[in-house]
């Protein structure tokens, strides 16, 4: 492998890290090619269909915009899709369930990870756990690795990757996150997912999982203005998108021992209610721990751990 950026030494010790978690080159496929200031790469040409070829190249051109000015913009958009004190609030839990339950080296595999911000606090306070950020996307990756670069954040190893065929070793991960990404996924590729989170977490594993639902509010505003309110399939975009339902329910249920939270109640970015006030943010959080939570939350939270 290849890398770039780095002292020898330091080169060494991060190479031996990363050998230790993928697969070994018997599988020609999902062998790794090499790594060039912290992004890994694979044989495997990544698997797209259904509109996801269409959302690959609009994460590449929007991450590009990124690359070419301020990467700080970056941040500033992705807060304008996910709410900022909800991300904080569940990495912030998820280092101190780590902490208690893991050890200071534990790994988190974050699967869709798009440009990493809500790791960079994390990543730098928690400098002995490894947090391996896998996309599709490699101008995703290269926007993580301008907000965390390599030399500065050791600690934090980026895989280009579809998640459907990940080249790591069965039973690595101590904790998957993803949010909102397996919303785009056919079921046919979701399952295939679901199965690959299962082998790839230790037998003790925990998972969260951010997913768009039907908001029984939302919807009952989109009748009364005679709008559609798009559930399953493709969207204008021409991307694939699936809110959370019970066929999803159950694929869950079918492989892990999951509870589920809802959150993001007072933010809904498709009516312009986008506040990255943190008053808000508690307020909103006061909001989805109640009855209200299922009236307006337009996030569901999927808790899990393997069976």
């Amino acid at each position: 492998m290849k890398s770039d950026g780095m002292s020898s030494a330091g080169s060494e010790e991060t190479e031996i890290l990363w050998q230790k978690l993928f697969q070994k080159e018997q599988d020609s496929e999902l062998s790794v090619i090499g790594y060039s200031d912290g992004i890994m790469k694979v044989k495997r040409t990544i698997e797209t269909s259904n509109g996801q070829e269409l959302e690959h190249a609009i994460r590449d051109n929007v991450a590009m915009t990124f690359l070419e000015s301020d990467v700080d913009n970056a941040v500033d958009e992705a807060k304008n899709h996910h709410s900022n004190f909800v991300m904080k609030k569940k990495v912030n839990s998820i280092m101190r369930m780590l902490k208690h339950s893991s050890g200071d080296e534990s790994l988190l595999i974050d699967l869709g990870c798009g440009f990493g911000w809500h790791w960079v606090e994390a990543a730098r306070e928690n400098s002995r756990f490894r947090f391996l950020l896998v996309d599709f996307s490699l101008n995703n990756l290269l926007v993580a690795r301008k907000l965390m670069p390599f030399d500065r954040y050791p600690n934090v190893l980026c895989l280009q990757s579809d998640i459907l065929h990940l080249p790591i070793i069965s039973h690595m991960a101590d904790f998957i996150w993803s949010v909102q990404v397996m919303q785009h996924l056919p079921q046919d590729k979701r399952k295939r997912t679901l199965n690959e989170m299962k082998r790839i977490g230790k037998p003790l594993c925990r998972f969260y999982i951010a997913w768009i639902r039907s908001v029984p509010l939302i919807e009952l505003i989109y009748s009364i203005l005679r709008r559609k309110y798009h559930k399953k399939g493709i969207l204008s975009s021409g991307m694939f998108f699936q809110r959370y339902d019970r066929e999803v329910e159950e694929e869950f249920n079918n492989l892990f021992s999951v509870k589920k939270s809802y959150s993001e109640g007072l933010f809904h970015p498709e009516l312009r209610l986008i506040s990255k006030n943190n008053l808000v943010g508690i307020i909103d959080d006061l909001i989805c721990s109640t009855f209200l939570g299922y009236l307006c939350a337009r996030q569901i939270e999927i808790w899990g751990t393997m069976k």
